[in-house]
């Protein structure tokens, strides 16, 4: 998602169009680019007077239209910003109407139109390779760039957690970056710039135990330790709602497959491109050796059938604390055996 960092400092530089359409998976993003364009186009002082926030689905098209052609009185342009804006698009009129703004928006005006979902392809198609009209869509993130992201957001605020942190940032947030920065924030309430954070801090201020979480399960199973692996199991089935084993298989599958690959990769001895073809941070490719040392490539191609076999009997199993603890068991004997 590196584009939307594009943007911003496209924005920040002074460079900024006539119209911005966001939207996507992740409302981050788009919300990241919007809250950029205040501070490039319009001063403070002015916004009173030169600033319109409007909402989808408490206004029309020609509301739009009316404050995008309104002459600035104290700043340079003025800024129209629509949130919200799949309630205004839903139907095929207002989209033309937009279509036909697109084709010729205002010079004195700045417009961030931005949707909560994707975009409509009659939209995208209207604004083609128009060098004044930027369009953002994020797309689904995936659980092996969630790290990534976090570190990104947790380094504007010059804190920098290590490889174990993150992976307990991730299980706590999940995709919900908007979550990530507020926990970011709450961090630099604590931490001084520049200072690392480690497990303990997240244990700390994030509330997630750094002996039962969902990745000291993981590294129970990747390293045979199956005494501690059935005790995280046993305090996950104590409360099966913080753990769901739907989201318990993903981080084994992913963790399995990504072995699966490890195992027939023709480079090993080159760490670097081993890492980049994995999709891994280098600082775990240890562990993926030492997996591989005790999960030859035909027991991983059993384990990743197991956890196939038990997302299914999970998605059509009707529920309750008895299923999952049988269910959980299960899988990791037949994993650890």
């Amino acid at each position: 998602m590196s584009d939307y960092r594009k943007i911003i400092d496209e924005i920040r530089a002074g460079k900024v169009r006539n119209v911005y359409l966001l939207g996507g998976e992740n409302a981050y993003f788009a919300r990241k680019i919007e809250a950029a364009l205040p501070d490039a186009v319009v001063p403070e002082a002015a916004r009173s007077f030169d600033m319109a926030v409007l909402y989808g689905g408490e206004v029309k098209m020609e509301d739009v239209v009316g404050q995008a052609m309104g002459f600035p009185m104290m700043a340079e342009r003025r800024l129209v910003i629509v949130r919200e804006a799949q309630a205004l698009f839903k139907q095929a009129a207002a989209q033309n109407a937009l279509v036909e703004f697109l084709n010729n928006p205002p010079e004195n005006s700045v417009v961030c139109i931005r949707f909560n979902d994707k975009l409509p392809a009659k939209i995208k198609k209207a604004a083609g390779k128009s060098e004044n009209i930027v369009v953002f869509e994020s797309k689904r993130i995936y659980d092996n760039q969630l790290p990534g992201l976090i570190r990104e957001i947790f380094a504007d605020f010059d804190l920098h957690p290590d490889p174990r942190a993150l992976q307990m940032l991730a299980e706590a947030t999940g995709t919900d970056l908007l979550r990530v920065e507020k926990e970011a924030e709450k961090y630099a309430l604590f931490f001084a710039p520049g200072s690392k954070i480690g497990p303990a801090d997240v244990e700390t201020y994030t509330g997630i135990s750094k002996d039962y979480n969902i990745f000291e399960f993981k590294s129970a199973v990747v390293t045979g330790d199956y005494a501690k692996a059935l005790k995280i199991a046993e305090m996950f089935a104590q409360n099966p709602k913080e753990h769901p084993l739907l989201a318990i298989i993903p981080t084994l599958y992913g963790f399995f497959t990504t072995l699966y690959a490890y195992h027939t990769h023709p480079q090993k001895n080159d760490k670097r491109k081993l890492a980049a073809d994995l999709k891994v941070n280098p600082y775990f490719l240890n562990e993926y050796h030492a997996a591989a040392r005790r999960y030859p490539l035909r027991k991983v191609s059993d384990i990743i059938g197991v956890l196939r076999e038990t997302d299914l009997a999970v998605k059509g199993y009707p529920g309750g604390q008895a299923g999952y603890r049988d269910m959980l068991h299960q899988m990791l004997f037949r994993i650890m055996h």
